[in-house]
């Protein structure tokens, strides 16, 4: 019976992101038997009971806490529980020199380099960077987000700390631990998948154009 009653609740409130589980919040709290859901939701994952219970307890405080089993990590943000598998930190950073026409790691970019010109057009997909070639100081640099990092973001006047910018765009814990960015020396490039940088923007004077797009996996 517990079973049944756990499945049709968990149709109601889980929905798979990704590599991310989202538990809704707001529908845990509605249930008859919220912290029986909650143990069966997240005990299959190792969390033991006296964790549970301190998720439990965090259900009303502010987003951000973290929690841990052996093999998965919980994040309590704002909607959503968010549970996914534990993950190693990635320190690692990959150059792109010029000449470079696809990088495979950490995730498929593919490279061009273009002659502006009168039939140029540009993309408003947040996936896809155009760039002023000349301005661009090589070889780039791909890496995660640190701390004190800052652009000047497209369109806006002045520039803005990274760590506010998350905060703007209402980014997961999660989802900041896996964004990249673009560096060319010591400047920000282009918020993978999401920001560019001023500094680096195509004008009436750009003559070449380095176009870097963020493939995804069906190409």
């Amino acid at each position: 019976i517990f079973q049944d009653w756990l499945e049709t609740e968990k149709s109601k409130c889980v929905q798979q992101k990704g590599e991310e589980v989202l538990i809704s919040i707001e529908h845990l709290r509605q249930a008859k038997q919220p912290q029986a859901l909650l143990f069966g939701l997240l005990e299959n994952y190792g969390f033991t009971g006296n964790i549970i219970g301190e998720i439990w307890e965090a259900l009303d405080s502010e987003p951000g806490k973290l929690f841990y089993s052996e093999t998965h990590e919980l994040l309590k943000d704002r909607k959503h529980l968010i549970l996914r598998k534990r993950k190693k930190k990635s320190k690692e950073s990959y150059l792109i020199s010029e000449n470079v026409q696809f990088l495979e790691k950490p995730f498929p970019l593919k490279i061009e380099i273009l002659d502006k010109s009168g039939s140029f057009e540009f993309s408003k997909n947040r996936n896809v960077a155009c760039l002023d070639y000349e301005r661009l100081e090589f070889p780039l640099k791909l890496r995660k987000w640190q701390e004190g990092d800052y652009l000047f973001p497209l369109g806006m006047n002045g520039k803005k700390k990274l760590s506010d910018y998350f905060v703007d765009e209402k980014f997961s814990r999660f989802e900041k631990e896996e964004t990249w960015i673009l560096c060319s020396g010591k400047k920000i490039v282009w918020i993978i998948g999401h920001r560019l940088d001023d500094r680096f923007k195509i004008t009436p004077e750009s003559n070449k154009i380095m176009k870097i797009t963020l493939v995804s996996e069906n190409g």
